[in-house]
């Protein structure tokens, strides 16, 4: 399921979760500037924005967005020690943007006299 056909669905049912977006990328990187992924409560993903431990890590801060309600800007550099011992050594940078996917309750406005 593509992650906006999984927000329609999720919505629906009273659900929510967070959707992050690739915002910036400099150098190489999985995916490009626009993929997305939507995470939902109960922790299931659609869509990526790359796989690996970036996208691992953006799970482990969708709990907190969720719960708080914030978007968050997030940055990853796919370089050095650390990455290639994970094997995402692609020598790039991310920036992503985690935002808050919730059922909002409508209010309706009395009508004006």
């Amino acid at each position: 399921m593509e992650p906006f056909d999984a927000i329609t669905d999720y919505l629906a049912h009273g659900k929510q979760g967070a959707l992050a977006t690739i915002i910036s990328r400099v150098g190489a990187t999985p995916r490009d500037a626009g993929a997305k992924v939507f995470i939902g409560e109960d922790g299931k993903i659609y869509g990526t924005i790359g796989g690996g431990c970036m996208e691992a890590e953006v799970w482990q801060h969708t709990k907190a967005v969720i719960a708080n309600g914030e978007a968050k800007n997030l940055r990853y550099s796919l370089n050095g020690r650390t990455v290639e011992d994970e094997g995402m050594i692609c020598g790039g940078t991310a920036e992503i943007f985690l935002e808050p996917v919730t059922v909002k309750p409508v209010t309706k406005k009395p009508p004006q006299v």
